[in-house]
Parts: C-alpha cells; structure tokens; sequence
C-alpha cells in the first residue's frame, strides 16, 4: 500500500499520469493514415493522437483516444501501416 501511495504521489509530482503534455504544433508532423488504427473507421479531422513527435488521426469514437493511450507504439505502427497503403 505504501508503495502504491509513493507511486501515486511521485505522479501527481510529475503532472504526466494521465494527461496529455502540450505540443507545439509547428514540432508535429502528420502521419497521413485515412483510418484509425483502433476502430478501421475514417479519421476525424478534430480526431488526433500526437505521440513522440507524430500526428495520428483518430475516428471520432470517444473510446480510440483511449485505446491508443494505453498501448501508443502499437497503435502508431498500425497507423503508419496504413498511412503507407
């Protein structure tokens, strides 16, 4: 319990648990995929995930932000993927 009490504290600390960390957008390039990686679906323009420098467009379900949050680098490899298609 203390060491998840610690873990907790030392990323309220951090202000990186959960939250998205402001990007410049002249730093981000497009990745260009036309489907989302999560759903298949066609990407929404207000729809994106910027993840190490990298713009991937999401469709506008609420749940794929999510999804790709939790497993980014499997996410961004299926979005290049289809970006190259």
């Amino acid at each position: 319990m203390k060491k998840e009490l610690l873990l907790i504290g030392l990323c309220i600390l951090a202000q990186s648990c959960g939250k998205a960390q402001p990007v410049k957008k002249e730093n981000v390039a497009k990745v260009g995929n036309q489907k989302c990686p999560v759903s298949g679906q066609p990407v929404h323009s207000a729809h994106v995930y910027i993840h190490n420098g990298k713009e991937y467009g999401l469709c506008n379900n609420g749940d794929c932000a999510s999804h790709f949050s939790q497993n980014p680098d499997k996410y961004a490899e299926i979005a290049e993927a289809i970006a190259k298609e």
